[in-house]
């Protein structure tokens, strides 16, 4: 598949079945830093075994008490029942190697919200990037406004769906590390709408956390969603000179949950694709 701006697609009717999917599956953070300071990531919806999370980039979280983070869901009005009961990190600090977190949901979440979880068998650790297209699915901070978020401690979201492809290797920074990173073009301008018009896609930042997901159009079923969308990474960070977004593998984030919680690798280990990277026992 030739690396053409033509195949960067915006949300739209194009893939509007995808992006509603993986909204459903997903959540904006409002990171309280101060008061009158307040940054947004992104995260996607996990339940393993009888747990909840919600799977971000550790640098959203790791330096915010559980208080100071607000959950904001698709559904507004559930968006307070997200109760968070403990976080967890790996890396997230300049130079790392790894940015993976995850935020632990009081399980009586899904007695009080409709919300929908991806679960194990939704998640990919090997995928071919030439047979499918990626999506990259958050809440940019240029497009989520923040006037209600510091008056009423509220968020309206405001998603970007991208449907993009992984970056050639001339356009990898020096930096990333192609056994834990996942590199994906992040263009000026994508198409969108029904009259594929060309629009300024905006700045990344906010999208930290956000999920990034393989998508393969070829199969039977002209039905996006669960069948032909599989979760392979977390968003990160991105390198403007080259106009590419960063993310970790999805095993970074399935290891750290296995660090954190043992009773639940021998689930985690029961994935064929897991078993052949394996989670420390």
């Amino acid at each position: 598949m030739e690396n053409s701006l033509d195949t960067e697609i915006l949300a739209s009717a194009t893939n509007s079945a995808l992006s509603h999917f993986v909204f459903r599956h997903s959540v904006g953070l409002g990171l309280y830093r101060s008061r009158n300071y307040i940054e947004n990531g992104s995260g996607t919806l996990f339940k393993i075994g009888s747990r909840y999370f919600i799977a971000t980039a550790a640098h959203c979280i790791k330096r915010l008490d559980l208080a100071n983070i607000r959950i904001a869901y698709c559904e507004t009005k559930y968006s307070d029942q997200f109760t968070l009961a403990k976080k967890g990190t790996l890396g997230g600090d300049t130079g790392d190697p790894y940015d993976v977190g995850y935020l632990e949901l009081d399980r009586r979440v899904v007695e009080r919200t409709p919300a929908e979880f991806l679960t194990l068998d939704q998640v990919a650790l090997e995928h071919d990037p030439v047979e499918s297209l990626v999506f990259l699915f958050g809440f940019p901070s240029e497009i989520v406004p923040k006037d209600e978020a510091i008056k009423q401690r509220r968020f309206r979201l405001r998603y970007l769906g991208l449907l993009t492809l992984k970056a050639k290797p001339d356009l990898l920074p020096d930096f990333v590390n192609q056994d834990t990173d996942l590199v994906l073009m992040y263009p000026e301008e994508a198409v969108s709408g029904h009259k594929r018009r060309r629009q300024l896609v905006p700045n990344p930042e906010g999208i930290s956390g956000g999920g990034i997901w393989i998508y393969n159009p070829n199969l039977a079923s002209p039905v996006i969603g669960a069948h032909n969308a599989r979760f392979i990474g977390i968003q990160k960070s991105w390198f403007e000179p080259q106009r590419v977004v960063i993310g970790n593998k999805v095993i970074s984030f399935l290891r750290l949950l296995g660090r954190d919680y043992p009773e639940l690798r021998e689930m985690l280990n029961q994935n064929p694709g897991i078993q052949r990277v394996g989670i420390e026992t």
